[in-house]
């Protein structure tokens, strides 16, 4: 954990608010990619039920979280070089487009190195990873999470660190 004691703090702070249309299209991404998801994690969704739409969100939500997470290692490890301090990397999200939950998975693969056992992306996200060949810096110390409602500038809650419940072990 970082020393919270520290003079220096980086902190970045990213909307992550996809916006994927419940279209056939975007059902036939949910079933194409369930495949790939572990066996004993289930990300259930019902077509009729905006099912397209609420998985492209949280699917699009978790690659943002990869991305901004990338981005901001490299910007980090310069500052850390010139001042030394925690790293802090803040979701804002509306808990609709994406769950805390989702970011726990996300924050505790990139802490931990791997994967949680009900996490329903991290076959995808690891097959990604190999296949692009991304080396993660893992610098970012921790990360928040910061609920707004919809259209509303007010903060309605505020976690950090982000990390999942202490159950479940590693995708293998």
């Amino acid at each position: 954990m970082a020393d919270r004691g520290s003079d220096n703090a980086y902190i970045e702070v990213k909307t992550v608010h996809p916006d994927i249309a419940d279209t056939e299209a975007a059902w036939e991404n949910y079933v194409k990619r369930r495949e790939h998801h572990p066996k004993h994690a289930n990300f259930i969704v019902k077509k009729d039920w905006m099912g397209g739409r609420l998985y492209g969100n949280t699917f699009a939500s978790r690659s943002r979280f990869l991305q901004y997470t990338m981005d901001f290692e490299t910007r980090l490890a310069t500052a850390k070089k010139v001042k030394p301090g925690p790293g802090l990397l803040v979701f804002c999200g509306s808990g609709v487009r994406w769950h805390r939950s989702n970011l726990e998975d996300f924050a505790d693969f990139y802490h931990s190195g791997k994967h949680r056992q009900d996490d329903p992306f991290a076959l995808m996200e690891q097959h990604h990873i190999n296949n692009e060949k991304l080396e993660l810096l893992r610098n970012v110390d921790n990360f928040g999470c910061i609920k707004r409602l919809m259209e509303q500038p007010a903060i309605e809650e505020f976690v950090w660190p982000v990390r999942g419940p202490s159950f479940g072990g590693v995708v293998k």
